[in-house]
């Protein structure tokens, strides 16, 4: 996988953005969400390890815990998504990063999502981070007030 990351709010849009962005330019990409990288980042294998780690929400806490409940021996349901849908983070391949595409985080989401960017982009300095869709378009739109 690639050096240009798709980093995902969650783990449910990360199953469904790789199934549906078929393309090859997509498929080159390195697909995670915006936890996998966090922990990864916050182990120091990549960055300086200062991050401190992933800042859950409260509803992914008690999801994630009903998942693993239901689960049972298996292990984790899939309630928030399909754990193989994330590509794995390795140093030397597809690590360090060049680039983080971070897709919607904060849309009406929660606002760990950038206590979680600042994290990563604090970890990894030298990694050009784009955050597409940050809720801009309620900015623009006159949802917001002007800043």
């Amino acid at each position: 996988k690639g050096r240009v990351w798709m980093i995902f709010p969650d783990l449910k849009e990360c199953e469904l953005a790789k199934a549906e962005w078929a393309g090859q330019r997509y498929q080159e990409a390195t697909f995670t969400t915006i936890q996998a990288v966090t922990n990864y980042l916050a182990t120091g294998e990549n960055g300086n390890g200062s991050g401190g780690g992933y800042d859950a929400p409260w509803g992914e806490n008690l999801m994630s815990g009903l998942s693993k409940m239901i689960g049972g021996k298996d292990g984790d349901a899939g309630l928030l998504g399909d754990q193989a849908s994330l590509d794995p983070l390795v140093e030397g391949e597809n690590s360090p990063a060049k680039l983080w595409l971070v897709i919607q985080p904060g849309n009406g989401g929660p606002v760990e999502d950038w206590v979680n960017c600042e994290k990563m982009a604090l970890s990894s300095p030298d990694t050009t981070m784009v955050v597409i869709n940050g809720a801009l378009d309620k900015v623009r739109g006159g949802f917001s007030p002007a800043v």
